[in-house]
């Protein structure tokens, strides 16, 4: 999946694919944008982890590049993520009317 997705940005945005992983992402990362020209860098938002932490180092070096970074939350973790702050049986009541709320904006 990850290879197709890959290859259909490529075709689409004109920009080679790569993979960025490894001992050193932060400069891998910039290494990437600065050689394909990036103006922005549009990302799926994470809220904790390794990967919240790379791109919250990489906002003010890629903003010194003249690179955007916009990380966009999706209307369901925008929706869910205020519910998310105790236990998963916390959140679980709260999935019905989530779900209800969806509904009720995809119409």
């Amino acid at each position: 999946g990850l290879a197709d997705a890959l290859a259909r940005a490529a075709d689409h945005l004109g920009i080679a694919p790569e993979r960025i992983d490894g001992a050193q992402p932060l400069a891998a990362l910039l290494d990437w944008a600065e050689r394909n020209r990036l103006e922005q860098l549009v990302t799926p938002y994470a809220p904790v982890g390794p990967v919240a932490d790379l791109l919250a180092a990489a906002g003010p070096r890629l903003a010194a590049m003249g690179v955007g970074l916009v990380r966009l939350l999706s209307p369901w973790d925008a929706a869910a993520w205020p519910y998310c702050a105790r236990s998963f049986f916390h959140f679980r009541e709260r999935i019905p009317a989530l779900l209800g709320e969806d509904a009720r904006h995809a119409r």
